[in-house]
C-alpha cells in the first residue's frame, strides 16, 4: 500500500485512526520505558555508602571482615568533629566527618595533598553556610568545583588559635542533596574510641540495598530509613519500567491487528 493511500484510508476510516492512535501510544510508552530504564541503571550502577556501627569499639578484625566483601572498595573508621570555619572576617559552624586519606581519595578521586588541612564539602553543605561566610548564593547554585583558603578552630580550643586550611567545594554524586563535609585524619586518632565506619560499595545490590548483609555480620546500619527509601525508589522505577514496556507492546500489537484487519477488507 502506498503512503498516499494509507493517509487517505486513515482520514476516511475510524478503525484505522484508532489503529494509528494505538501505535503512536505504543511508541510513546517505549520512550517512557527508555527513560525509566536509564533511571534504573543510574541508581543500580551507582556507588553507595553505608555508615556501620557497633556497641563496642570497631576492631581491626571488623575492618578486615568488611574488606573481604567482594564489592566493597574502601572502608574507613570515622569520627565527627564540630569546627568553626572562618573566611575573611565571617564565621560558620560546621560538623565535619573525619575519615582516612584513602577513603577521601576513593570518594572524590582527589590527588594527595601532602601538607595542610583540607575540608571537602558538597554544594548542599555550602548552601547552609554560604551566607554566614559571605559567599554569594551563585557560588552554591552554580555547582562548580572551587576552593578557598580559610582558617578553622575545633570545638573546645581557645578562640584566636585558628589554624590554616583549604575549603574545597566539589561535585558529590554519592550524597546528592544531603549536606556532607569531611576531612582526613591520622590512623592513630581514628582508631581511638571509634565505634563506626564508613563503607563504599561499588555497585548497589537491588536485593539488599538496606544493608541486611552488614547486619548479619554484626553491624548496625545507620540512616536505614534513607536506604529503604532509595530501595523503594528503585523498586518503583522497576515497576514503572515493566508496565511501560507491557503497555507499549499491547498498544503496538492492538494497532497492528486493527490496521491489518482493515487492510484485508
Amino acid at each position: 500500500m502506498k503512503i498516499r493511500e494509507l493517509v487517505k484510508l486513515r482520514k476516511q476510516n475510524d478503525r484505522v485512526k484508532i489503529a494509528f492512535l494505538f501505535i503512536l501510544s505504543g511508541i510513546a510508552f517505549f520512550g517512557i520505558s527508555v527513560g525509566n530504564g536509564i533511571s534504573c541503571l543510574d541508581i543500580v550502577n551507582g556507588r553507595s555508602e553505608y555508615v556501620l556501627s557497633k556497641a563496642e569499639q570497631i576492631t581491626r578484625k571488623d575492618i578486615d571482615l568488611l574488606n573481604s566483601v567482594q564489592d566493597i572498595s574502601c572502608v574507613s573508621r570515622e569520627l565527627t568533629e564540630n569546627v568553626t570555619i572562618k573566611y575573611r572576617e565571617e564565621e560558620a559552624a560546621v560538623s565535619s566527618v573525619l575519615v582516612s586519606e584513602e577513603y577521601i581519595k576513593e570518594l572524590y578521586g582527589v590527588e594527595d595533598r601532602s601538607s595542610g588541612k583540607v575540608f571537602y564539602m558538597n554544594h548542599a553543605a555550602l548552601l547552609l553556610i554560604n551566607e554566614e561566610l559571605g559567599l554569594s548564593d551563585q557560588a552554591a547554585a552554580d555547582k562548580e568545583a572551587f576552593e578557598i583558603k580559610v582558617t578553622y578552630l575545633p570545638d573546645g580550643e581557645e578562640r584566636g588559635r585558628y589554624k590554616s586550611a583549604v575549603l574545597v567545594v566539589l561535585q558529590d554524586t554519592m550524597h546528592g542533596d544531603e549536606p556532607f563535609v569531611c576531612t582526613c585524619d591520622s590512623t592513630a586518632r581514628l582508631s581511638h574510641g571509634t565505634a563506626s565506619v564508613r563503607v563504599i560499595r561499588e555497585k548497589r545490590q537491588i536485593e539488599d540495598m538496606a544493608g541486611a548483609q552488614f547486619e548479619k555480620m554484626g553491624f548496625q546500619v545507620e540512616e536505614k530509613e534513607r536506604l529503604i527509601e532509595t530501595a523503594y525508589e528503585v523498586q518503583l522505577s522497576m515497576v514503572k519500567l515493566e508496565y511501560s514496556i507491557l503497555l507499549a507492546v499491547v498498544c503496538v500489537f492492538a494497532g497492528v491487528l486493527l490496521f491489518a484487519g482493515e487492510v484485508r477488507h
